[in-house]
């Protein structure tokens, strides 16, 4: 009960949300209608990428990148799925507790459903154990094309958007208690699953993201 979906995010998080973006509530924030553009990140290509894959983003630096442009759209009126609205709530949710979002995760939901195989990385781009590796067909340094193991990279930039590992049968696991509402409870969990009903930013299209 210490977070209000219908609060400004600001009201938590004064000296780094902006005036322009005073009216964003952390409901916005979770189903994708906030209207705060990415943040900048180096590199546009997949090669440009891979050249900064160890680059350690801040979470505040982030925000304050993507708060200084402005909106996309007036908030609750368009739909853009982007990771900055997840950074924005993870601070948030350190603010009101008072302790880390990896170790609020940890306890609030890894260690009671028994997800012994999911933990988030923070800066470590090695993947704990034995993993299958992941290949991005790039450019190669002779010039031609081909594929490069991109398991080693650090997940800095989404943090609280994605900064995850985490194996199948542990997914299955959360899947199942989420739907049987063992991670978010009664009519919050239905609330969840209900998509605004607003036009997506790019195409124009019915709202296609819940929280």
């Amino acid at each position: 009960g210490r977070i209000d979906l219908d609060r400004s995010a600001r009201s938590y998080l004064p000296e780094l949300i902006p005036g322009r973006y005073a009216t964003v509530t952390v409901r916005q924030l979770l189903n994708h209608t906030h209207g705060i553009p990415a943040a900048d990140l180096p590199g546009e290509t997949v090669e440009e990428w891979y050249a900064h894959r160890f680059d350690v983003h801040d979470p505040e630096d982030l925000v304050r990148s993507a708060t200084a442009k402005p909106r996309e759209f007036r908030p609750g009126t368009r739909q853009h799925y982007l990771n900055i609205g997840y950074t924005i709530a993870g601070l948030v949710v350190e603010r009101v507790t008072g302790d880390s979002f990896e170790h609020q995760v940890e306890r609030r939901i890894l260690r009671p459903l028994g997800l012994r195989d999911t933990y988030l990385p923070g800066r470590e781009a090695e993947i704990r154990g034995s993993y299958n590796h992941g290949y991005q067909l790039m450019r190669l340094d002779d010039g031609t094309t081909g594929l490069r193991d991109a398991s080693v990279w650090r997940a800095t930039d989404g943090w609280a958007a994605g900064d995850l590992v985490s194996t199948t049968a542990d997914l299955e696991r959360f899947t199942r208690a989420l739907f049987a509402g063992r991670v978010v409870r009664g009519p919050l969990l239905e609330e969840m699953f209900t998509l605004p009903r607003v036009a997506d930013f790019s195409t124009g299209a019915p709202a296609a993201y819940a929280a």
